[in-house]
């Protein structure tokens, strides 16, 4: 992960994701000054994030924020991703972290 170079963004559910504590390490292990984004769903499998239309409608609402981040550098977009980047975010349902972003967002001239 020490030769990552570009932002990495990671969507897991519960302990129970077997893809849960590999996505944490990689978030902390990345370089020091690559962006970062880990947004975590309290409960869940691996086959219910991929598969329940209510949670993958969440995964969809973040990863179209990343996206709109990571490519075109839209400060709304990184805003929400820190703020609420789903509305189960008020509900306590998802969790996130988050790290350089800031050095994403393209200022408009």
């Amino acid at each position: 992960i020490d030769k990552v170079a570009q932002p990495v963004g990671f969507v897991v559910v519960g302990a129970e994701d077997v893809a849960a504590a590999q996505a944490s390490q990689d978030y902390e292990l990345l370089a020091e000054g690559i962006p970062g984004y880990l947004a975590r769903r309290a409960t869940g499998d691996h086959p219910t994030v991929s598969t329940a239309p209510d949670i993958l409608a969440d995964v969809a609402e973040i990863g179209i924020n990343w996206f709109d981040l990571v490519l075109a550098g839209n400060e709304t977009a990184r805003r929400n991703l820190t703020e609420n980047p789903c509305g189960s975010f008020k509900s306590g349902m998802w969790s996130m972290e988050a790290k350089y972003l800031d050095s994403l967002v393209r200022t408009v001239h």
